[in-house]
């Protein structure tokens, strides 16, 4: 029998390896078996031959059955013993190969077991590094990514802002805000927090987290911000939040200087850890570039004296907005000012009061500024605002803002005046050309000298508007409990006649009382509107019957109709009502008796007109103008001719709101209306509404 002797050198696989255990553990159990059974012979052979003796020790025994060859059982005995040992000593030389064998196989195994787990330790890292290469890939990609869009903006606000998008979304954080570093005034500020509202915070260098690593330029990582001291919690209670984790950077400069803070709130997978730290390092090295370029370019398009934007900022931003304005079809409208008298104060009180006047009108600039307006200074004494969806009307209103400045310079007032003009933005024209419009009419303005009147006008109806407006809502809302309790009152079966008839007076006072507050609506512009296409011809046709009716003897009404009048969109009672109050109001001025004309035509207003009349837009119109014969109106009544409750009649004879009215739907139905009289020489009340392309 053949036994194969295990190659030390070989590596046997586990099923081998176990196959060889269980081969010698067989081995070891039938050695031990047939040890066993010789030593069952032997002691059976020795029981054998000692029994004869143990049986008749005194006996001497001859019976042939007992008589056995002792000498013989005893070699046979040894010879048995020997081949047991020999056969012992072969089956301990093949367990002790086999032991030999497999110890040589279990270190070889245990070798390869050791290279394998060095292996896969290997692997794993090479894992880690792959993992952390491609991190790092995505890392620079994000980087190479961010630094595009940094350079791809020149405005503070949108760089912040793109900033903050990448630091969140590449870290998980829930909110972040980054402040710019303020050395004169010693603090940090922003107006650009993403996840916070819209406002300036402005903090010492001194004060808060943020403001320590301005100040060291220390990195701050903390996993619970309530714990650290320097937290302060004031803007968490302001605002409704809760900071748990936080992470806050300094942004330095080539120089090394910390020029801003990065700041995030609130991880969603727990505390920022070193890749994030490492990330927001790498990105606020490409952000302290981009800064620095957004503040010089700041400082090239502002001027250094006023804080506004400049010239050459504003003929650059105007462009942009344009496109806006055509593409939304908004109106845009350009306002210039220039300072009275800039000059007489330069040379009587110095530069240096020159100086204070410029800054201090530019403030007022400011305060009279919407978020969407536009303030530039573009020459020595000259101001610009841009006025995006506002209509040459209301420019007068905001210039209302700008009047009653007073100066205080070494104990004396200076006031400060101003001369204006304006022009609205036409499609396909370039800045320049709607700065020269602009600057025309503000010539036209300095040598008329009707600014003034059109801004104390304006103001006053603006006033008087939002007064009346609010005292007719009012006033509405408790005579509809007045009607309707009246007509419950009515439905009483046993009322008497006297009641009755009360209740009945109480209806009609409400009525009348309720066609008031449309008026007072109507002059506030805050009536609901139902416009249509319409022609003013066909609607004069229409109330030339019930004009007759309203007409004595002595007064005449005459018509001379455009018969190619263009169209235009209004409400059609509302035209009605125009046309019958500027009716009345000429029969009322001819106590004598005259002469009424009704005239339209198709009218193209100019820049020119716009410009000397506060309120007027340039463009196509048609017109309804209505003129009478009368006594005419002084300066003074032509300046109140449009007041809710002014009359030049005797009391009970007017409520003061017929041309109130008039007023208010012209100007609600984004028209213009102008006034033309003189003692003895009559009026003309000339209306223009937008006419609609053919």
């Amino acid at each position: 029998m053949k036994h194969a002797t295990p190659k030390a050198t070989a590596e046997l696989s586990w099923e081998e390896l176990q196959a060889r255990l269980r081969q010698l553990e067989r081995r070891d159990w039938w050695l031990w078996s047939v040890s066993v059974v010789v030593m069952l012979l032997l002691t059976a052979a020795v029981v054998a031959l000692a029994l004869p003796t143990l049986l008749h020790v005194n006996a001497r025994v001859e019976d042939t059955l007992f008589d056995l060859n002792i000498t013989l059982g005893v070699r046979g005995l040894v010879g048995l013993v020997l081949l047991f040992n020999t056969y012992s000593i072969y089956q301990q030389i093949l367990i002790q190969r086999l032991r030999r064998g497999l110890a040589e196989q279990i270190s070889v195994s245990a070798s390869s077991h050791l290279r394998a787990e060095e292996l896969h330790r290997l692997l794993l890292e090479k894992q880690k590094r792959d993992v952390a290469l491609v991190h790092s890939i995505d890392t620079l990609t994000s980087i190479v990514e961010a630094t595009k869009q940094l350079n791809s903006t020149l405005d503070l606000g949108e760089l912040v802002s793109i900033v903050l998008q990448l630091a969140t979304k590449q870290t998980g954080a829930d909110r972040g805000t980054m402040y710019l570093v303020d050395k004169e005034h010693r603090e940090i500020w922003s107006v650009v927090g993403l996840g916070l509202p819209l406002q300036e915070i402005r903090i010492s260098l001194s004060k808060g987290i943020a403001g320590h690593v301005a100040r060291t330029g220390e990195t701050i990582n903390l996993a619970d911000a309530y714990a650290d001291p320097r937290f302060e919690p004031d803007l968490d209670r302001r605002l409704g939040y809760r900071t748990r984790t936080l992470l806050c950077l300094p942004i330095r400069n080539k120089g090394n200087a910390v020029v801003g803070v990065l700041q995030l709130l609130n991880k969603s997978t727990g505390p920022f850890n070193t890749e994030d730290t490492d990330f927001l390092r790498a990105l606020s090295v490409h952000c302290a570039i981009a800064i620095e370029n957004a503040q010089l370019h700041r400082l090239a398009m502002h001027d250094p004296l006023t804080g506004l934007y400049n010239r050459r900022f504003v003929e650059e931003h105007m462009a942009v907005e344009f496109v806006r304005s055509d593409r939304r079809e908004y109106a845009l409208t350009l306002l210039t000012l220039d300072l009275n008298n800039f000059k007489e104060i330069n040379d009587r009180h110095g530069h240096a009061a020159g100086d204070l006047v410029l800054r201090e009108f530019a403030n007022q600039l400011k305060k009279a500024c919407r978020g969407c307006d536009l303030a530039a200074r573009i020459g020595g004494d000259e101001f610009m605002l841009l006025l995006p969806e506002c209509v040459p009307g209301q420019a007068p209103v905001v210039l209302a803002r700008l009047t009653g400045l007073n100066v205080d310079w070494a104990g004396t007032k200076i006031p400060v005046t101003f001369s204006a003009g304006w022009a609205e933005h036409q499609p396909g024209e370039k800045p320049a050309e709607l700065l020269e419009r602009a600057d025309k009419n503000l010539y036209a303005e300095k040598r008329s000298g009707k600014l003034e009147e059109g801004i104390r006008q304006a103001q006053k109806m603006q006033t008087m508007g939002q007064l009346t407006g609010g005292v007719a809502h009012d006033l509405s809302n408790l005579l509809m409990v007045i009607k309707s309790y009246s007509e419950l009152a009515l439905d009483e079966q046993d009322l008497g006649e006297l009641q009755r008839k009360n209740l009945q007076e109480i209806q009609k006072a409400s009525g009348r009382a309720t066609a008031l507050t449309r008026q007072l609506l109507a002059f506030s512009r805050k009536q609901a509107l139902a416009p249509e296409i319409l022609s003013l011809n066909t609607e004069i046709g229409e109330v030339q019957a019930m004009l007759a009716r309203l007409m004595p003897e002595h007064v005449r009404v005459q018509t001379k109709l455009d018969a190619e009048l263009g169209h235009t969109k209004a409400d059609r009672s509302q035209m009605e009502q125009i046309i019958l109050n500027l009716a009345v109001n000429a029969r009322d001025a001819m106590a004598e008796g005259g002469t009424i004309t009704i005239e339209t035509a198709n009218v193209q207003l100019e820049e020119a007109f716009a410009s000397t009349h506060p309120g007027a837009r340039k463009g196509s119109y048609v017109m309804l103008r209505v003129r009478d014969t009368g006594c005419g109106m002084n300066a003074e009544t032509r300046a109140r001719v449009f007041e809710p409750f002014f009359t030049t009649k005797e009391s009970g004879k007017g409520t003061g709101l017929g041309l109130a009215t008039v007023y208010g739907i012209v100007k609600q139905s984004a028209g213009y209306i102008w006034v033309d009289s003189e003692p003895g020489q009559g009026s003309t009340f000339s209306v223009y509404l937008p006419r609609l392309p053919a």
